[in-house]
């Protein structure tokens, strides 16, 4: 039985980056029970690094990610991981109140970020149907960026195997036990040991640590649906930038050289690979219908993700009280591309012990905010 001195569940962005991180001094292991990381959550993200409406830590963790994003180390990536795109929240003549605190509020925190009208809204997004109840004004954010996911989790998986990880597909966990102060894990590509579990495994986050004997931390997946359409011919969509709801029913954005959109749904879901629902499709095209001058003849694509939230809505990061050896890194809801290269390098520094609370004070993260002792 090979042993590493951690072996990480899970091979979406939450496991290949911690991966990344830890595999330039230990043996690592990532396992994955798809055939390709990335195949739930990760690989069907819209990926838009937005700094609008984060919640302050998740504010911190994203200001630091994008350092990483925009200048990564030296060979990590063959082309650059990030566009600049701007975003778009728009909202009704009862919500101009509400964006201006918000503007305001995001301005104080040093986000940049603007109140528009509804002509500069359909200057920068024409197809948007201008009237006092959602399209009115708007809070708009000129250095918002769409992120190259794919480009990003390959470069982590690159970035892993090159430092001497391993990364086993279709490597299912069937049992966890502790013997002797070390994890054995069986898995459908036989036994592991490890001393330090590490459990990234997103909505299956609380069905791994019951497996190991360890307390759930009251994971919630959230379903959410998008969909793909074609854009107007007459005209230009490649400069618009994604937009949203101020209050979250829906939004829409370039994708390809054809338009993808969401009803911004968060439908608890079960673990599993979610798929979209007849019903939240129509929806989702209805609602951009009535937002837009757009007729959506026909949905070209449609698919589901689960992005999984602790019960404040705040990422999971460190040793389980109860069994140090057991290592949360869950519950990254929407913000889990976004923010992984600082989460992953503060977990990494958790996790072995290298000075995470300078770390965490440097970028101005409270630590105590993300321990999994805050549910205990």
């Amino acid at each position: 039985m090979k042993n590493y001195d951690f072996v990480i569940v899970g091979g979406g962005i939450a496991g290949l980056s911690l991966g990344y991180e830890l595999s330039a001094s230990s043996r690592l292991l990532v396992l994955e029970q798809e055939d390709a990381p990335g195949y739930h959550t990760t690989g069907r993200s819209a990926a838009i690094y937005s700094e609008l409406m984060l919640e302050p830590t998740l504010l911190s963790l994203a200001v630091e990610s994008k350092r990483f994003f925009i200048d990564p180390p030296n060979l990590f990536a063959q082309t650059p991981l990030v566009k600049t795109c701007g975003c778009l929240f728009v909202g009704g003549s009862k919500d101009k109140q509400n964006i201006e605190a918000a503007c305001q509020r995001m301005n104080d925190l040093g986000v940049e970020c603007q109140v528009i009208d509804g002509d500069d809204i359909a200057k920068r997004v024409p197809v948007a149907r201008q009237h006092a109840d959602a399209v009115f004004c708007g809070l708009f954010e000129p250095n918002a960026m769409r992120i190259d996911v794919d480009q990003l989790m390959q470069s982590y998986v690159k970035g892993i195997t090159a430092r001497g990880g391993v990364i086993a597909k279709k490597a299912a966990v069937l049992a966890l036990e502790k013997s002797a102060n070390q994890w054995v894990i069986t898995t459908s590509k036989g036994p592991f040991s490890a001393s330090t579990l590490i459990n990234a495994a997103g909505a299956w986050g609380d069905r791994i640590a019951e497996l190991a004997g360890v307390a759930p931390m009251g994971l919630d997946p959230r379903r959410r649906t998008m969909i793909t359409f074609d854009a107007p011919q007459d005209y230009d969509i490649t400069s618009w930038p994604p937009l949203g709801d101020f209050n979250g029913s829906y939004y829409y954005m370039p994708d390809a050289g054809q338009l993808a959109g969401s009803l911004s749904d968060e439908t608890p879901s079960p673990p599993c690979d979610a798929q979209p629902e007849e019903i939240d499709i129509a929806t989702a095209a209805y609602t951009i219908e009535q937002n837009t001058h757009l007729e959506i003849k026909k949905i070209n694509h449609s698919w589901a993700g689960l992005r999984t939230f602790a019960p404040d809505r705040l990422p999971v990061i460190g040793p389980d009280p109860e069994d140090k050896h057991f290592f949360w890194c869950v519950g990254q809801g929407g913000s889990g591309i976004e923010t992984a290269p600082a989460l992953s390098k503060l977990a990494a520094r958790i996790a072995l012990n290298d000075e995470a609370e300078a770390m965490a004070a440097g970028i101005g993260v409270d630590l105590e905010l993300l321990s999994p002792a805050r549910f205990r």
